[in-house]
């Protein structure tokens, strides 16, 4: 297998530590290089007002914080810093280096001292601050609702590159200090990672094989961060496996497609089953033709061509020679790409004679590990960030493993529908009439929206597992950038209880979403005259995420269901919680759902 996938990353250091700002040793420069403390925008002026441990703070070292704060304009929006590195003193000053500095300064023209003139050099002393650390950072709570404090939190962690920070911010409560920790942990994340030790393949997250990582590199201290107060330890563990699961969601996405084939991604989620104890289950392309998942074959099968490893060209450069001879170069056109289908699911672990029947929550994640768009070739432009087109898939695994984790009393289970949608002679091609998993047959339109196609097999498979709530996601159209951008998520719902509930668990996680309307007036556009329906309008009313929506709900069944076009999913370029690449979005969304149900 050409797999490897480095798993679960590292989380940043955080240590909960009771006392005071006034009293705690913690605060000396031997154990925190950063001290962070919160503020609001006074409501009735320019000012800023302090909050918990701020004033404290500000006594201990002798500094009035707000009126600097005033001085500077600092308004205190959210995630915003107004740093002060603290002076130090010098060493005590001797009579004979007094005399040498006069001596000097006379020697200078217009410099000298006039006559009868006193020199007060002061008593030795030391600064309120001496042995306390060296740096103040005031950080803006904005509004202090949860998603300004995650702003904080991430505004901590480019603090922490210096050294550890303490701080008691956030302590008030459970909530707060959820998102604090969440927003220091994802402000945290960067999407490259080193090569592992002997292995000559790229680790998750790595954009290009051409940058080797020395094993000798010196490595930076990972970031840690020292909460000072009263915390609430369960809000700081679900705020650890929360951030982790989204962390695991964006390094699945970003990993590069070479290495990321359906088997390798199946053989990663084994690994992450064995670690968290859920189940897991594969399809290979026999058990999916065995089972009439039509689709996912047709869309795997562009990619799905295999041979032996060629020998080499002897005109090519000694460079590529050399390192295909000590195997640096991984041969992908090779590798094994067929399709797969996995099954990851959690059971609550309390005997079903103790928790009675529990509501079973299905998510359907597309994984296409690369869109070519097929016969219906992509642009260059737009087919360079498709190694993230499986952002979908490692979603609704990271919420499993989550689950798992959390221990939740709810059963959970991830439909990873996993293709590569290439082209070559098996690619299937506009024209074609797929047999779906349904029965149902489905006209080709448009070989590059292959995303809803393999959705409408695994929607179908899931109805065997009995749901009791259905939700797919994806970064399934174009049109749903459109018609809300980049920042939120286009939600479809068949009941509103359910569609409530996600739009709630959003706005806990601070991600957005915006319900559109199954407009059933849409539904003739997706006709056909060779198969039961068209997956595209072969003449478009507009609305293309509506038309996809309304595309799937023809195979989610009876259950309560809802689809996710996942526009954040993908980010161009880095913003306060997340690197540029794969966002991980809605993973927490959907764990906090799995919570609430």
């Amino acid at each position: 297998m050409i797999s490897h996938f480095t798993g679960l990353r590292p989380l940043p250091k955080i240590r909960v530590v009771r006392g005071h700002v006034l009293t705690s040793a913690q605060l000396r420069a031997k154990y925190a290089a950063v001290v962070a403390l919160p503020v609001a925008p006074d409501p009735e002026g320019d000012d800023v007002t302090p909050l918990c441990g701020t004033a404290e703070a500000g006594v201990r070292y002798g500094i009035d914080l707000a009126e600097l704060a005033s001085r500077r304009a600092f308004k205190a929006k959210a995630g915003a810093c107004l740093p002060l590195d603290l002076p130090r003193m010098h060493s005590p000053v001797m009579p004979d280096q007094v005399e040498v500095a006069v001596a000097q300064a006379n020697s200078r023209p217009g410099h000298g001292l006039p006559d009868g003139a006193v020199l007060d050099v002061g008593a030795p002393g030391a600064l309120p601050w001496a042995d306390l650390a060296p740096r103040l950072v005031l950080v803006g709570v904005g509004q202090g609702r949860p998603q300004d404090w995650r702003l904080a939190g991430a505004a901590l962690a480019k603090e922490a590159k210096t050294g550890p920070v303490l701080t008691p911010m956030g302590a008030e409560s459970a909530a707060l200090t959820e998102a604090l920790v969440e927003g220091f942990i994802l402000g945290d994340y960067s999407a490259r990672l080193p090569k592992q030790p002997g292995s000559d393949q790229l680790a998750p997250g790595k954009a290009s094989p051409r940058r080797a990582v020395s094993q000798t590199e010196a490595k930076p201290p990972p970031a840690e961060l020292i909460l000072l107060g009263r915390y609430n330890q369960e809000a700081v563990a679900r705020a650890q496996i929360g951030a982790r699961a989204t962390m695991l969601s964006r390094d699945l996405a970003n990993w590069p497609a070479a290495q990321k084939t359906p088997a390798a991604f199946a053989a990663v989620a084994g690994e992450l089953a064995e670690q968290a104890g859920f189940d897991l289950q594969v399809l290979d392309p026999a058990a999916l033709r065995a089972q009439g998942l039509g689709a996912i074959l047709a869309v795997g099968g562009g990619a799905s061509g295999q041979g032996p490893l060629p020998e080499p060209n002897p005109y090519q450069a000694k460079a590529v020679l050399k390192a295909r001879q000590t195997g640096a170069v991984i041969d992908a056109a090779w590798a094994d790409r067929s399709p797969r289908l996995a099954l990851a699911s959690y059971q609550p672990t309390a005997p079903a004679s103790e928790r009675g029947r529990t509501t079973h929550l299905v998510l359907v994640g597309k994984g296409i590990t690369f869109d070519t768009g097929g016969l219906d070739l992509k642009p260059h432009r737009a087919m360079q960030v498709m190694a993230t087109d499986c952002a979908g898939a490692a979603t609704a695994l990271a919420v499993v493993w989550a689950a798992a984790t959390l221990e939740l009393p709810i059963q959970v289970t991830a439909i990873l529908a996993l293709a590569e949608n290439g082209f070559g002679a098996g690619a299937y091609r506009p024209g074609d009439v797929i047999t779906t998993h349904s029965g149902r047959t489905v006209e080709v339109v448009d070989t590059d929206a292959e995303g809803r196609l393999v959705l409408a097999d695994a929607l179908s498979y899931a109805g065997q597992l009995n749901p009791d709530v259905l939700i797919d996601l994806a970064t399934l159209t174009g049109a749903a950038r459109v018609a809300l951008g980049e920042q939120t998520a286009a939600l479809f719902a068949t009941d509103q209880s359910l569609a409530d509930l996600i739009l709630q668990a959003g706005q806990v996680a601070g991600e957005d979403f915006w319900q559109l309307p199954l407009a059933k007036e849409y539904l003739p556009s997706l006709d056909s005259q060779v198969a039961d329906v068209a997956h595209v309008p072969t003449k478009s009313p507009g609305g293309g995420a509506i038309t996809a929506a309304l595309f799937l709900s023809q195979f989610a069944g009876t259950a309560a269901w809802a689809h996710l076009d996942l526009v954040p999913a993908r980010a161009a370029k880095a913003g306060p919680l997340t690197a540029a690449g794969a966002t991980g979005f809605a993973t927490r969304t959907l764990i906090e759902l799995a919570r609430a149900l």
